[in-house]
């Protein structure tokens, strides 16, 4: 299994003394197995502008999707990781092995 991140969206705000810190991301991990079929788990990463070291402070024209990968990455703990791969193949066996809806049922006959 291949896995990738990406960032969907940015949310920013500014504070009394910084402009345009980033508040907010949401994201998406995707794995692709051995044939080519791909399952995503969507997630979002809340960050405490109380907190914001100003002296690192990375201006937002500067940021790098690999930058905010790594702040992400950060916060995930193993055991969230390895919720994230369990959804990622659960969603790809949904593919593999699709179910079907019905509305006729063998009692209506």
């Amino acid at each position: 299994m291949k896995y990738n991140w990406k960032i969907k969206e940015i949310v920013k705000k500014d504070l009394s003394n910084k402009e345009n810190v980033i508040y907010k991301v949401f994201w998406e991990k995707i794995g692709t197995d051995e044939n080519g079929n791909v399952g995503k788990a969507q997630g979002s990463t809340l960050f405490n502008t109380d907190k914001v070291n100003y002296n690192e402070f990375v201006e937002y024209d500067n940021l790098t999707e690999e930058l905010v990968l790594g702040w992400i990455l950060d916060t995930i703990t193993e055991s969230y990781d390895k919720r994230l791969n369990k959804k990622i193949l659960n969603r790809i066996e949904q593919i593999k092995n699709p179910s079907t809806k019905v509305s006729e049922f063998p009692w209506s006959n």
